[in-house]
């Protein structure tokens, strides 16, 4: 768009000028590596928006370039001129600025747009997060985990932390796929991309969008759809079960079944519900492959879950407080052994003072312990880590996991780890275990061991007496 009252070389130059403080704004916000998850976000934005005007800038300078109405070159002619047109030319352009200063006396310097973003650039304002979204860190889905708990044919006994597991596979093959049921895929869908360009804006996402399209079109265009969280398997049973999904009836023997296919009713009740079913199944298609982006989120999601449900309230609230305290110090520690030797937590003698640093190194207290089940707890020194199985926290922990917190769980800090564990320790109990029918021996009458199944079946058949 050429600007009116402005030369065009006077716009090429401006675009220039913006496009050179645009990508020093770029190198300025990347200077200095971001200290928390909040300032990563920020840098991403910044980015993102002055790659946008960079770009913006290179559409409106190749279209000034291309000069459709030979303006630029009148202009140029004009400069260049003979003689002393040339001189003429120039005392008339600067005669025409001083006039219009002469006029506009208090006019100030507008600042770099560039300048003014880093200066004034608000994350909220761009991409505004809610305080469950943690600046993009966590999902928050739980009105939609409340649609889909109200939905038709839907198992509703479950709890968030496992429909985050669900939301995008879907699972259940008995949901009623209705109107209800397409308006919430629509609303989950235009919340993970939103969510994917606010947490993720350096991504190229209208390539991963494209390939999506693309991949759903060659399969549908070629008859190898599957629906998402259906197997080749799983439709094999169905078939076996004499059940037509299309027809929406139970025939009582299989060679009805299989001839039924080859019907006219069939073949158009396979095109109604193909037709109708298509942007059902195209919107999980596209929400299940949206979701491999955000397989970080959805963990740290669950682990927060998990985390909230084992802390009492003044945890919870020791925790908020820390969390704002990070922000605002936005400290971090860049050695692979973090050594936190402030006159707070330093370790003291029995006098008071603080140890000699050798003793520190000896007894390894600059090493840090994570305990995923005690709330991602870090315990300082091998001494410390290991005492803290037989403490409160480590016991609650195994509390809200539905174990028993036993020397078997010895060295185990990861929650998944745990509930292994737990699994297969019940499986041996259960081979171990006493079973009468199998294990109880009887002589029978020439003298040959019997289990006491096979002596009481063979004793009811009179085959024993």
């Amino acid at each position: 768009v050429i600007m009116a009252g402005v030369s065009v070389l006077e716009q090429m130059r401006a675009c220039h000028e913006d496009i050179e403080m645009f990508e020093r704004g770029v190198i300025e916000s990347m200077i200095e590596d971001p200290k928390n998850h909040r300032e990563s976000i920020i840098q991403q934005q910044l980015v993102n928006v002055f790659s946008d005007k960079i770009i913006d800038r290179s559409e409106k300078l190749v279209e000034l370039y291309e000069d459709p109405d030979g303006i630029k070159e009148k202009e140029a002619q004009k400069i260049f001129g003979k003689g002393r047109a040339i001189f003429s030319v120039f005392y008339d352009q600067l005669r025409d600025i001083k006039e219009y200063h002469r006029r506009y006396p208090g006019i100030q310097t507008e600042r770099p747009e560039a300048e003014h973003l880093l200066n004034t650039f608000q994350l909220e304002e761009v991409s505004p997060f809610s305080d469950e979204e943690g600046y993009g860190k966590f999902l928050d889905l739980h009105v939609f985990f409340n649609q889909f708990i109200n939905l038709s044919g839907i198992n509703n006994d479950i709890h968030y932390h496992q429909y985050l597991d669900i939301f995008y596979t879907f699972p259940d093959k008995h949901a009623v796929k209705d109107r209800n049921y397409k308006e919430y895929l629509s609303g989950l869908w235009k919340y993970l991309l939103g969510f994917v360009k606010r947490s993720q804006p350096l991504l190229d996402l209208n390539d991963h969008l494209n390939k999506i399209e693309d991949e759903w079109n060659n399969k549908w265009g070629s008859d190898q759809f599957i629906e998402v969280g259906w197997t080749e398997e799983d439709y094999e049973e169905q078939r076996k079960g004499n059940y037509c999904r299309v027809c929406r009836k139970q025939f009582s023997n299989s060679t009805v079944f299989k001839h039924h296919f080859n019907g006219k009713k069939h073949k158009k009740n396979a095109s109604t519900f193909n037709n109708k079913m298509k942007d059902i199944w195209y919107l999980e298609t596209r929400i299940n492959k949206l979701a491999e982006l955000l397989l970080d989120q959805i963990r740290e999601t669950q682990l927060k879950i998990v985390k909230k449900q084992s802390k009492s309230y003044m945890e919870l609230r020791a925790d908020l407080e820390e969390e704002s305290e990070d922000e605002e110090s936005s400290v971090e520690s860049d050695d692979m052994e973090v050594t936190k030797l402030s006159k707070v937590n330093y370790p003291v003698g029995w006098d008071g003072n603080p140890i000699p640093y050798w003793l520190y190194k000896l007894h390894g207290l600059g090493m840090e312990f994570n305990c995923e089940i005690c709330g991602n707890t870090s315990y300082w020194g091998r001494r410390a880590f290991e005492k803290h199985f037989q403490e409160w926290r480590h016991a609650h922990g195994m509390k809200c996991l539905g174990l028993e917190n036993t020397k078997d769980f010895h060295e185990i800090t990861k929650i998944r780890d745990a509930l292994q564990l737990a699994q297969h320790l019940g499986k041996l109990k259960k081979k171990g275990k006493w079973d009468e029918d199998a294990m109880e021996e009887f002589e029978g009458p020439d003298g040959q061991i019997l289990s006491k199944k096979v002596y009481i079946d063979l004793k009811k058949q009179g085959i024993i007496k």
